[in-house]
């Protein structure tokens, strides 16, 4: 399980994280996730304070150090995940065909593209630039956190109520026609095979690591002495980043995350406030002063396992 550090400040998650890599070989690289790079150059700084100087940390971000860690997995197979553009890109040729299309699962699409029969072409183009923006961040997402979802969508089955049916038709028919066993991204990886003699494959780093789970044991590498990936600054991580840390990674390498944390305990041990009510009936004057905060902290503690 990975190694957690949290604190209700970020420069005192700095202290624990110096610590971890003064233990370390110097002139062996470490890796140190961040959320974004202008956090990079902070931390950079916090460390060369406290370490004197700052080298041989590479920083990157989190999808990169999942992306080499996935390469050391599978091996010789070269993996590419789809970036948001590339995604986007797909996205416009493919909103562009159904735009036309009668069919009516695509009538909230025409709507919104079609909006203004008047506007020029420069605006349609950018309305359609901007949908296929959207819809490429909402897909992104699903991967992340709608497991369950997309599940259901391979079996052309639906998720959400029938009321809300007409607006998951038509994204679970782009989602399959993206990434479903004959769509562009397949039809994409098998032509690639055939005129390059070589397995390169696009696709998203939920399903390759889903790949890589699936291997037998034999074929996997086994777990390598590499240095910790020390995971920096992350206030949210999803519920695939979530599995994939915890199950996968740690087969290759440790992992060491610094988070935020605004209470002295982790929120999944709070007992929510419906739990607690008998004891606040027997004993009100230890808890009144406990009362608001811990309300507040439950609050978002019972949201958080479902998200």
């Amino acid at each position: 399980m990975p190694r957690l550090h949290y604190a209700n400040r970020l420069d005192l998650l700095v202290p624990p994280l110096a610590e971890q890599l003064e233990r370390t070989d110097p002139f062996e690289p470490q890796v140190l996730a961040v959320p974004n790079f202008s956090l990079q150059k902070w931390l950079s700084l916090q460390l060369a304070q406290r370490l004197g100087v700052a080298a041989n940390f590479r920083f990157v971000l989190l999808e990169k150090a999942l992306q080499e860690t996935l390469q050391e997995g599978l091996g010789t197979t070269r993996r590419q995940p789809l970036t948001t553009l590339q995604l986007q890109r797909l996205l416009i040729a493919l909103l562009r065909d159904v735009s036309d299309d009668p069919n009516p699962l695509w009538a909230p699409v025409r709507q919104f593209l079609q909006q203004d029969p008047n506007a020029s072409v420069r605006a349609q183009e950018r309305r359609l630039f901007q949908l296929a923006e959207k819809i490429a961040h909402l897909m992104q997402q699903y991967e992340y956190n709608r497991e369950d979802m997309l599940q259901l969508w391979r079996k052309k089955e639906y998720r959400l109520p029938e009321s809300a049916r007409p607006l998951e038709a038509w994204q679970q028919e782009i989602w399959n026609r993206l990434f479903g066993e004959t769509g562009l991204v397949a039809r994409f990886n098998a032509s690639r095979a055939e005129t390059e003699g070589e397995v390169r494959k696009l696709g998203t780093l939920p399903r390759f690591f889903e790949e890589w789970h699936q291997q037998p044991r034999q074929q996997q590498q086994p777990a390598l002495l590499r240095p910790k990936l020390h995971l920096f600054g992350f206030s949210y991580l999803s519920a695939f980043h979530q599995k994939v840390l915890t199950q996968q990674v740690e087969q290759v390498r440790e992992v060491c995350v610094y988070t935020l944390n605004p209470c002295m305990e982790f929120w999944e041990d709070l007992e929510p406030y419906w739990k607690q009510r008998r004891q606040f009936k027997q004993r009100p004057e230890a808890f009144q002063y406990l009362y608001e905060a811990r309300r507040t902290q439950v609050t978002w503690n019972d949201l958080a396992p479902g998200e």
